[in-house]
């Protein structure tokens, strides 16, 4: 197969927010242009490093009497997603991380704007469904993950020259099919539409 640049995609999140998150179970899309069930809730920007897809095997190595290496066996698979929710006042981003019962949130009134309250525990993060939505012109890009945790939390500086920030990672975990993640690709290039008028008459 020769070079394809139109195989060559970046990981844009598109226009409605590249990050989005549901209740386990939620039904995901099948394929990388299918729109999102309604259960799955876009989490709004993302910082501009995007989101870091880190795959991860642990391996055992056999070795022979002389210390040869003779096999080296899987023992282990892992893989996690990095990333930053840049909208702090979102209580998505806070409910992913700490949980629902964790957030409240208060609408505006006359008299303030919405409020939020995160109780903030060593309880560990809800699993949920997340869709991760990517195109680049005609290209689009998804990854999945039917169950994923957040695992880890980074720092989040309260300064006058940076936002705040949710820096999480997110562990993914197997389905009932043994599968972390799917990734799902279509390049944008559609097949011409041949219809009668195309046909020259005769030919």
């Amino acid at each position: 197969m020769v070079n394809n640049a139109s195989r060559v995609i970046n990981g844009k999140p598109v226009a409605a927010g590249g990050v989005a998150v549901g209740p386990l179970g939620t039904p995901l899309p099948e394929t990388a242009i299918a729109v999102l069930d309604e259960a799955l809730i876009r989490a709004g920007y993302i910082s501009e490093g995007g989101v870091t897809k880190s795959e991860s095997r642990d391996v055992n190595e056999l070795k022979d009497w002389g210390g040869i290496t003779v096999k080296k066996s899987t023992t282990g698979f892992a893989v996690t997603l990095a990333f930053q929710f840049l909208e702090y006042l979102n209580p998505v981003g806070a409910r992913a991380v700490y949980g629902d019962s964790a957030v409240t949130v208060t609408a505006a009134t006359a008299e303030h704007g919405e409020q939020m309250k995160v109780a903030v525990s060593g309880q560990e993060a809800p699993h949920l469904s997340w869709c991760f939505d990517m195109a680049d012109g005609d290209a689009h890009l998804k990854v999945n993950v039917p169950d994923g945790q957040i695992t880890e939390t980074g720092d989040t500086p309260y300064s006058n020259s940076d936002g705040a920030v949710r820096d999480v990672t997110l562990s993914a975990y197997p389905d009932e099919f043994g599968v972390l993640i799917y990734e799902l690709t279509d390049d944008g290039r559609k097949t011409p539409v041949v219809t009668t008028a195309d046909i020259t008459p005769g030919a």
